[in-house]
């Protein structure tokens, strides 16, 4: 920037006004209404802090008529300020913490009340650069340089409000962090040399804003506010799945996918997986799975061992973090004790914890190495999976033509066909791609597998059972992890051939999965974890059935409700006591029209429920 356009600065005097503050102008000209100008500066964190506020802040005359999607807007999560944006981001040291501007407007006010204009200036400051252009909007002092370039603007404290209109979570955060620099009373430190992107915008015609005919200037200051909160889109969360680097559920999720779209390899690919949007379901279409769906595996496998999760800065839970994610996946020596060290060093200095680069990526190699082939397994050796993938296979939705189809966006399907039309006067999209991708989808038909919930159910299974593979009593699993999963899935294959998993179930009389993952009343499914958990609870029920008890249904059905000898083992009086039972319990008083049933009729009728289901299951 050239020093003829500064010009010659004057420092001002002490005045009620703030510091000169230098910015870039520039406006937006897309509206027929009129272009809407701002000012691009950078602020000193401390007077950011000090002068901005939010929008909860705006005296309450202003803001009486809000609307619900307004006040909605406006609400601040205090919970997700203090915890994902203080303690999670800023006060981490391991992360390269930048936010970006911040959209302030310059509200003129009157005491406790805002008011409709900005009316005349109560008092003029000091020039800053006496030979530049002067625009006084009421207490808004604004002055451009020579060519318009660049200019300061000054504002009357007393007579304006600085509000954040966007970026007010990020505001808050910067004030909570800022308060708790201060009640450590330590001056000159790194953090408060920190300065802040803002963009000003001032409401007046006197700098080339135009309203919309009829609004006030406060109309006029919800609508910008509405629109930037409403159009400021979210990331997806499958987006933030694929892309976070530092999360490790994340990371453990990116071990189970093919790293791009051409690889051929045991993880899963991408063109059989829902990754483009947040839709966990793939009940229908081509997906086998979706990232949503893979990440709740995943937090099921580390079963909740998760760092994200847990307070920074309480001791405990940091311990029983690093306590459990070191068993879950066997830590190697050195890795453990580094991570304890680390513990001790941010309880030791009152730090927040995070995991470090180091132990992130320990983590992520242990989870590829020991769990990673185990979950990919279930999807290659599990018969509805394995059938599906081999269809996918034949007809080149993993590695031909139908493979590039699916990897589109919905929107873009269609330029795909007419440009293949237009390439070829052969090419006959009925029959290159629907037909083959109906035959695909035609899999699903009547398969439990491809429904979120019982994928859920299938692996929370795998890990609950998993976690007993030492112990010979509940069937001869092996204790081996490798031999444990080649006698589960032989389990599970055995209750598909015996049609288990049908969604609609034709053998015997009633239906196999109402009460447990069906709705006792309507039939409809359900697709909460308490259904899942009762559906791993069933299969563990059926593996029993199938092994121990040599497929006697009415002597292991008389067992369960009685168990008067407790022989049981634990985990599989537990399956049923604590997951089915109530299932069945809701199913029971659903059929007889009560609310309560008597404990010997709801012993008799429970019986009679699973004697009816274990042999149909067996005959």
């Amino acid at each position: 920037m050239s020093t003829h356009a500064l010009g010659t600065f004057r420092a001002p005097e002490v005045s009620k006004y703030t510091e000169p503050l230098m910015f870039i102008p520039g406006e937006y000209r897309f509206s027929q209404v009129g272009p809407v100008p701002y000012f691009s500066a950078v602020m000193p964190l401390q007077n950011l802090v000090g002068a901005i506020g939010l929008v909860e802040d705006i005296p309450e005359n202003a803001r009486m008529d809000w609307s619900l999607e307004e006040l909605f807007q406006r609400d601040i999560n205090w919970n997700r300020v203090q915890n994902e944006l203080v303690n999670g981001y800023l006060k981490d040291p391991n992360k390269l913490s930048f936010f970006n501007a911040l959209t302030i407007a310059l509200l003129p006010l009157n005491g406790t009340a805002i008011e409709e204009s900005y009316g005349e200036p109560e008092s003029i400051p000091p020039e800053a650069y006496p030979d530049w252009e002067k625009i006084d909007v009421g207490n808004v002092h604004v002055e451009f340089g020579l060519d318009r370039s660049v200019g300061v603007v000054q504002w009357h404290q007393g007579r304006v409000f600085p509000v954040a209109i966007d970026g007010q979570h990020r505001l808050a955060a910067l004030k909570e962090y800022c308060t708790e620099l201060r009640a450590d009373a330590v001056a000159n430190l790194p953090e408060l040399q920190t300065k802040v992107p803002v963009i000003l915008l001032i409401l007046d015609e006197r700098v080339g804003f135009k309203r919309r005919p009829g609004n006030t200037l406060i109309k006029t200051l919800r609508e910008i506010f509405i629109d930037l909160n409403k159009n400021a889109r979210m990331v997806s969360k499958s987006s933030l799945i694929l892309l976070e680097d530092r999360n490790l559920q994340s990371v453990c999720v990116r071990t189970l996918l093919a790293k791009d779209a051409t690889e051929i390899s045991e993880r899963l690919p991408l063109s059989l997986v829902t990754w483009l949007e947040d839709e966990a379901k793939f009940d229908s279409g081509s997906s086998l799975s979706s990232v949503l769906n893979l990440n709740e595996v995943v937090g099921y496998c580390l079963r909740g061992a998760l760092p994200d999760a847990i307070d920074p800065f309480d001791e405990g839970k940091i311990k029983a973090f690093t306590d459990k994610i070191t068993a879950r996946l066997s830590l190697k020596p050195k890795i453990k004790e580094s991570l304890k060290a680390h513990r001790q060093l941010c309880v030791g200095r009152d730090e927040p914890f995070s995991v470090t680069d180091e132990h992130l990526t320990a983590m992520e190699g242990a989870f590829r190495e020991q769990w990673a082939p185990h979950i990919l397994r279930v999807f290659y050796e599990f018969a509805p999976y394995k059938r599906y993938l081999s269809k996918a296979r034949d007809i080149g939705a993993i590695d031909g033509m139908l493979r590039d189809y699916l990897l589109l966006p919905e929107e873009q399907r269609d330029k795909f066909r007419n440009r293949r039309k237009a390439e070829s006067r052969d090419f006959n999209p009925r029959d290159a791609i629907d037909t083959p991708l109906g035959e695909l989808e035609g899999f699903k038909a009547n398969e439990w597998a491809f429904y979120t919930g019982f994928q859920k159910a299938l692996f929370l299974n795998l890990f609950e059972l998993e976690r007993h593979r030492p112990f010979p009593s509940i069937g001869g699993f092996g204790t081996r992890r490798k031999d444990f999963l080649t006698r589960w899935l032989s389990q599970m294959n055995t209750l598909y051939e015996q049609g288990v998993f049908q969604l609609d179930w034709k053998k015997g009389r009633g239906d196999l999965w109402r009460g447990i993952a069906k709705n006792p009343g309507s039939g409809t499914i359900q697709f909460s974890k308490a259904a899942a958990n009762r559906i791993s609870a069933f299969i563990t029920l059926c593996f029993w059935l199938n092994d121990a008890e040599q497929g006697d249904a009415k002597t292991f059905a008389t067992r369960l409700v009685e168990d008067r000898s407790g022989d049981l083992p634990k985990l599989i009086r537990a399956a049923f006591q604590n997951r089915v039972a109530p299932g069945l319990k809701s199913l029971i008083k659903a059929n007889m029209d009560v609310d309560e049933v008597e404990d010997s009729k709801l012993a008799k009728a429970m019986k009679k429920e699973l004697v009816k289901r274990f042999t149909a299951i067996n005959g």
